[in-house]
């Protein structure tokens, strides 16, 4: 008896052990982007899901690195990875009691929709070239696709909604809203906020954001806006007068 005991109470301290260490193999899908997230301070987090196929929408947060991976920021990853359950007591309060290690990149496949995240400027809508008179602004979008957002000008008020990904062609839009100065043509604005509600999915070609209903017929199409010497101009050479309508203005103005 006296011999048995300790040998009694080695094993169930291995058993201890093993459970404060546990490890689990896992298959996760990385996200194309990093996001800004609140740790113990602010910091930016790779963001993950265990999907078996990639879905665009349901991320959950990593506030922790992955031993042994290499990011990139533009790609996907599909990962097998080895989580380790540390033990509790020997974990900071301030930080993760679950430890991850690389075991194999199984894919790498490039964000098409990063293409997205870009300034336009309004070409047409439902087929007819956008006009744009004397002392008139040329409407302007400006698409944040890590914040899952839009914001703009129209010829007169500012514009701001959601973005709703379901897969690397489909496009749906939230509920535009707007300021509600009075302007002259207010008709036509409201005609290219309503325009958005009938979009379904988009492509890009020629410096060309075509954004199209179900079926595939043109909704609304948009040129891509360049910065150069602190002018916004279109790619055909055609030059816009600068507006401030960037997400982060209009979120500090209460917008969002």
């Amino acid at each position: 008896m006296i011999v048995m005991m300790p040998l009694f109470l080695a094993a169930c301290g291995a058993s201890k052990q093993t459970k404060k260490n546990a490890m689990v193999e896992k298959t996760i899908w990385i996200n194309s982007y990093k996001v800004d997230c609140q740790g113990v301070a602010p910091m930016s987090c790779l963001q993950f899901q265990e999907n078996d196929e990639l879905q665009y929408e349901g991320w959950s947060n990593l506030y922790q690195s992955i031993e042994g991976f290499t990011y990139q920021p533009g790609n996907f990853y599909r990962l097998r990875v080895r989580v380790e359950q540390l033990d509790a007591d020997a974990v900071p309060a301030d930080a993760s009691s679950f430890r991850y290690h690389l075991v194999a990149v199984l894919q790498i496949k490039d964000d098409p929709t990063l293409r997205l995240n870009d300034i336009w400027a309004l070409e047409s809508l439902m087929g007819n070239i956008y006009l744009v008179k004397d002392r008139e602004n040329r409407p302007q979008m400006e698409i944040n696709i890590p914040n899952r957002r839009i914001g703009g000008k129209a010829a007169c008020n500012s514009f701001f909604g959601s973005v709703i990904l379901k897969d690397e062609h489909s496009i749906a839009f939230g509920t535009i809203g707007s300021t509600m100065m009075a302007c002259p043509n207010l008709d036509k604005e409201r005609k290219m906020l309503k325009a958005f509600d009938a979009v379904h999915s988009w492509e890009i070609g020629d410096n060309r954001l075509i954004l199209l209903d179900e079926h595939g017929s043109q909704v609304i199409v948009f040129r891509k806006i360049d910065c150069c010497q602190n002018r916004w101009f279109a790619c055909s050479g055609i030059v816009f007068s600068r507006v401030p309508i960037s997400l982060y203005s209009l979120m500090s103005l209460g917008s969002f």
